[in-house]
């Protein structure tokens, strides 16, 4: 029962987390990773599940060297699906 509600807490956990992302992309079309986490860690998620969150949801992460290397998510190309 234990291991059921954890993975429930974790599906859900991972819902939120795309639905943030998603949020987040679409009004700022990139953002640093590292920053994205912060976000949805502040909004009491696991900072942990963005980096699989945005591999999941095919986004691009890209270092940026303006930015000493930093890694970037971007948000989708218009009209990509």
């Amino acid at each position: 029962m234990a291991e059921r509600v954890a993975a429930a807490a974790k599906l859900e956990e991972q819902l939120r987390a795309e639905a943030f992302v998603r949020d987040r992309l679409r009004t700022l079309h990139r953002i640093r990773l590292g920053l994205l986490q912060d976000l949805w860690h502040d909004e009491g998620g696991d900072s942990l599940t963005i980096p699989p969150v945005v591999e999941a949801l095919g986004y691009r992460v890209e270092r940026l060297a303006e930015f000493e290397n930093e890694r970037f998510v971007f948000a989708p190309e218009e009209g990509a699906a």
